[in-house]
């Protein structure tokens, strides 16, 4: 056949024809593709498998599950009251320009007199409302769950802030017996600060840790006195521990939430990396947050369960350091690295910190006391919290803070002043008697 007949005329409708069937079968494919990428990549089927797993372990995963205090419209309106006075009555730390670590840095400086003077003129009628409302209050936590959203920022902190160092100042101003009754309502205002996430117990214990150094500036005067002090210490330090616990839980609560809103994978992302530079990063952070969410909660929920169940501090502390590692181990995610500090906070750092503040509320009320003090929680040999002695007479106390061999410790001690302002250069590693 001469080579003009060799693709007769009759021949070329049918390769037209199978080169549109080719196309159009490879666009139904691609189609096809993009509906089972799009419904798996909006599938929410990996967030109800640990839904369901928490259920069966008792688990909450909302605020309203998770709720021990019932909410009382009264105390809530008592609380919205205090919230008005704090910004009418005012510290003199948060209205003044002041050196970072405040007028009052410690418990041995002398008050500057710009404070006394400042207090002197505030409206004692609005300080006399807020001592007799915490006094009506009492020591229970206010609980805030019906009036905000769990993922947003928690409206009480700025309040209770706000009262803690107002009151701490009217604390280190006081003498004689207004001390005591001082130092009950400071003790009052923290107790009322209810815990639902990680935030609000660091928050909470930066807040004890201020309380406690205006406890001791009246040390010398308040040791042996029955005066309930003590007692409300060591509540607080009971509520730090049940807060911790709480924390934990709160965490998972904010991620299960924030993953059960339709923007979650993208919320996710924005969080993970505020301002991608190419759309296509977006994209690929996306896909490693709806690849990787589902074994991490599962891992995350399974930590959960296991570490409230742990009273010691420090095997708290390896298992909490322990849950990155064993996330990647198990799960084999590829992305999982990437999430890890989105959805696993640092458990290890935040238990530390946590068990530190107990260990120095249950120091400050066995001295009031004058007991033997309490055992060293970050000691792995689980001796009494060592001595600091300044010629022959104790003066502050110290954890190890989970450190055996102190000349190659990888962390710092915590020193406690008590009687004296300065932490000396040497310690004794006695403990105490």
């Amino acid at each position: 056949m001469p080579p003009a007949m060799k693709n007769p005329p009759q021949n070329r409708p049918r390769a037209s024809l199978r080169r549109t069937m080719a196309a159009a079968i490879a666009l139904s494919m691609l189609i096809l593709a993009d509906v089972i990428w799009i419904s798996w990549y909006t599938s929410k089927a990996d967030i109800k498998e640990v839904i369901a797993e928490a259920s069966t372990h008792g688990i909450a995963i909302s605020p309203s599950e998770s709720q021990d205090v019932t909410v009382i419209p009264e105390r809530l309106r008592q609380w919205a009251r205090l919230a008005y006075l704090a910004g009418q009555v005012r510290s003199y730390e948060n209205t003044h320009i002041v050196k970072p670590d405040g007028p009052l840095s410690t418990p041995f400086d002398p008050v500057p007199d710009a404070v006394r003077q400042y207090h002197a003129k505030l409206d004692s009628r609005a300080i006399a409302e807020i001592f007799a409302i915490l006094d009506h209050i009492g020591s229970a936590p206010v609980d805030m769950c019906a009036d905000f959203e769990y993922a947003a920022v928690r409206p009480q902190i700025e309040t209770e802030s706000e009262l803690v160092t107002l009151l701490q100042e009217r604390t280190e101003l006081a003498s004689g017996d207004r001390i005591v009754l001082e130092l009950r309502c400071l003790l009052n205002c923290l107790r009322c600060f209810e815990v639902g996430t990680m935030a609000d117990e660091l928050v909470k214990v930066a807040l004890v840790e201020n309380g406690l150094k205006a406890v001791t500036r009246h040390l010398e005067r308040l040791r042996g006195m029955q005066t309930g002090i003590s007692d409300a210490i060591d509540g607080i330090a009971v509520e730090l521990e049940s807060g911790w616990k709480a924390g934990c839980q709160g965490e998972f609560i904010m991620n299960m939430m924030e993953f059960q809103l339709p923007e979650s994978i993208h919320g996710a992302t924005a969080l993970q990396q505020a301002s991608p530079l190419w759309q296509w990063d977006y994209l690929m952070n996306g896909l490693d947050v709806r690849i990787a969410r589902g074994p991490i909660l599962h891992a995350y929920l399974d930590w959960l369960e296991r570490a409230v169940q742990i009273g010691d501090p420090l095997v708290r502390i390896a298992f909490a350091e322990g849950m990155i590692e064993e996330i990647g181990n198990q799960h084999h995610v590829g992305s999982a690295d990437r999430l890890i500090g989105l959805l696993v906070p640092n458990f290890g750092w935040y238990t530390r910190i946590c068990s530190l503040t107990i260990l120095h509320c249950r120091l400050v009320a066995a001295e009031i006391r004058g007991k033997r003090w309490p055992i060293d929680s970050l000691d792995p040999t689980h001796q009494v919290l060592r001595l600091v002695e300044n010629g022959g007479r104790v003066v502050g106390a110290y954890s190890i803070n989970g450190n055996l061999d102190q000349s190659r410790r990888k962390l710092p001690i915590r020193y406690w002043p008590l009687y004296e302002r300065s932490k000396p250069s040497v310690l004794s590693g006695s403990a105490h008697p």
